[in-house]
């Protein structure tokens, strides 16, 4: 990456100019419909950060006494760059076998029962070095730029094994120091059940808690402390042992409310349990009895740096239960690892709720929420994150139900949900289009939930999301003189340049 820092630079005469501004937490309700628009707006950079932000006209002199590099956006919409708060970036090849299999009529369950899906990803994953999987990542990245992308959640999940899991995490690693883009790592700690663990699934979620979570969060435990992070510094409420039922709908936005803070919540039900992770991972730092230093295996390797930000199960029929992924969820927190959740996806589980008890920062899908779950998410802090693109790529009728999130007031994001399997798209305009035309989102609210609600879902708000003085210089170009055209012209990349940290990484 460049090591001299970006020029000042002024970008000009903008036909509308999207700041997003004025919101320090996630917009909800008509607020998600605001996007602070400035008419022949202008942007001034310094170095990776915004300076000002106004009318062209009133930044104009202090952008020639700066000797700032001037950039015409006439007649464009330049807006915050997109933050796609929900990918499943590294695998193998594709699932081009599985799309046919679909279109013949098989369903997701079917094409799974006959070797595809996400086993069908893990085996080829397992054959791949981390050369071939750091290089098409990189290649889908500059196409996530292209299409105006500046910030990504990346997640592990096709491993299916404790030294595969690592082998995506550390492909993550080598790509951060790769690309210009941001990328924050989440551990996918439950994803589908290896073929070997058939029918023992308690015994593999032991796996996961004791071998892959402690060291995927290394940084952390070998400093002892469990670490916060900068303006969400706290976790959340504690995950509870009882399922919830619809009747107590009110003692749960009662707890929501208490439970504002997230702070890693220590509770004693793994006490013992703990002990043997720190152990663990001590003895893979190197720090066991008698100082004796052992074999690096990957799982050691590993464990000397934190790969993982975020901890993520997907909780859904044929997946993992809500006790499996409450218990992941656990041991993730013990070591600083923030929740995420694949919910109510296939079928209603209960997931959503847990997402909810647990201080998750996001719960994901929600195709099949109940009238009395969406309220409890509006109750909440949970992002409900929707990603369209999976419901249009399985050719799906049913699509989440955006409008009664937004209303009942939930704060919503979107993504792409970009993997081989369900969703292999990567341009979040054409995500906009979804949201509009198939969930009745608005244009602004669309763009809202996919650039500062999005920010939020990656707890980087403070820094990415909209377009104000001290923010990192991500912002975008478009060929539109309205922002309604984004969606409106479905299916096209109105991207003409991409600005991260106050340096062009695409133009066209």
């Amino acid at each position: 990456m460049p090591k001299t820092s970006p020029p000042r630079l002024f970008f000009r005469n903008a036909a509308q100019l999207l700041t997003l501004s004025g919101s320090r937490v996630p917009r909800r309700g008509a607020a998600l419909g605001e996007l602070g628009i400035i008419a022949r707006g202008g942007v001034l950079t310094e170095g990776e950060t915004i300076l000002r932000v106004g009318s062209t006209r009133l930044l104009e002199r202090e952008a020639v006494r700066l000797r700032a590099e001037s950039i015409d956006c006439d007649g464009r919409v330049v807006m915050p760059g997109f933050v796609d708060s929900h990918t499943h970036l590294i695998y193998a090849g594709s699932r081009v076998n599985d799309y046919e299999m679909r279109l013949r009529g098989k369903t997701y369950e079917e094409i799974a029962q006959a070797g595809g899906g996400i086993q069908s990803s893990a085996r080829k994953l397992a054959r791949a070095s981390l050369k071939p999987l750091v290089e098409q990542a990189a290649g889908f990245l500059e196409q996530f730029a292209a299409h105006g992308t500046t910030t990504l959640e990346v997640k592990s999940g096709y491993g299916l094994d404790i030294a595969q899991e690592l082998k995506i995490l550390r492909a993550i690693r080598k790509l951060q120091e790769q690309t210009s883009l941001d990328l924050i790592p989440t551990l996918m700690a439950l994803h589908a059940l290896p073929a070997s663990f058939h029918g023992r699934s308690c015994q593999y979620v032991e796996e996961i808690i004791t071998r892959l979570i402690p060291v995927a969060a290394g940084a952390s435990v070998a400093s002892g402390v469990v670490q916060g992070k900068r303006g969400y510094g706290r976790t959340q409420g504690h995950c509870h042992s009882e399922e919830l039922a619809g009747d107590e709908e009110s003692r749960l936005v009662l707890k929501t409310r208490r439970a504002r803070s997230f702070a890693a919540a220590q509770d004693d039900r793994m006490g013992a349990s703990f002990r043997s992770l720190i152990s663990l991972v001590q003895a893979a730092l190197g720090q066991g009895r008698g100082g004796t230093t052992p074999a690096a295996t990957p799982e050691i390797q590993a464990g000397r740096e934190r790969l993982a930000e975020f901890i993520d199960c997907f909780c859904d029929r044929g997946a993992f239960s809500v006790e499996d992924c409450r218990r992941v969820f656990e041991a993730g927190r013990k070591f600083g690892l923030t929740p995420r959740i694949h919910a109510e996806q296939l079928a209603r589980t209960g997931a959503a709720r847990l997402g909810i008890e647990c201080g998750a920062a996001t719960a994901d899908h929600l195709d099949k929420i109940s009238p009395a779950d969406i309220r409890a998410l509006a109750a909440s802090e949970v992002v409900a994150t929707l990603l369209p693109g999976a419901n249009f790529h399985l050719g799906l009728k049913q699509y989440p139900p955006a409008r009664k999130l937004i209303d009942a007031g939930a704060a919503v994001a979107l993504a792409t949900d970009f993997n081989p399997g369900t969703s292999p798209t990567l341009n979040m305009q054409f995500i906009l289009s979804l949201a509009c035309d198939q969930m009745r989102t608005t244009p602004a609210e669309a763009i809202c939930a996919s650039t500062l609600n999005a920010a939020h879902a990656l707890r980087r708000a403070d820094r990415i999301g909209s377009l104000e003085a001290g923010k990192q210089a991500d912002l975008i170009a478009l060929d539109v003189e309205d922002y309604r055209e984004i969606p409106y012209y479905f299916a096209v990349n109105h991207c003409v340049m991409t600005v991260k940290r106050g340096r062009v990484v695409f133009s066209r």
